[in-house]
């Protein structure tokens, strides 16, 4: 999470060779994205009713970091919240653990001009040596249901 710098010092037999000093970048962010299935849900336009069946709520790691830390770029979502609301009032909710979510509950309520707020509160990074690693975070969407 930090950033910085670090010097790498080379040596062949205890003969000094060279040292180099780096740049520490912290793990960039990823990026929140929401799917129907495999569809990309369109926050800009209004989701047909009853509302996404299949909601997959996904943290996308930033391309860079994935092309070249590819095995430390494992994300999940691993905390938040999808809401029902209707006229501004929350009617029910469901908690998000992990990409899928299901959201049958909600959907048996919802009614056309409804919304779901999908909150997003907590990203965990899976490293290469299979350490989890929590990120806080304090994202919303709306999903608009015609």
């Amino acid at each position: 999470g930090s950033s910085g710098k670090v010097n790498i010092t080379v040596s062949s037999s205890g003969n000094r060779i060279g040292s180099l000093e780096y740049d520490i970048r912290p793990v960039p962010s990823p990026t929140i994205r929401l799917f129907n299935g495999d569809n990309a849900i369109d926050l800009q336009n209004p989701f047909p009713f009853p509302g996404p069946r299949q909601l997959k709520v996904r943290a996308i790691p930033e391309p860079t970091f994935a092309q070249t830390m590819a095995r430390d770029a494992n994300f999940e979502v691993s905390a938040g919240e999808v809401r029902l609301v209707r006229n501004d009032v929350p009617r029910s909710s469901v908690r998000i653990s992990g990409e899928n979510v299901s959201t049958t509950s909600l959907l048996a309520e919802a009614q056309a001009g409804d919304k779901l707020i999908v909150i997003v509160n907590e990203v965990t990074r899976t490293n290469f040596q299979g350490n989890k690693i929590r990120s806080q975070l304090n994202e919303v969407y709306t999903i608009n249901i015609r």
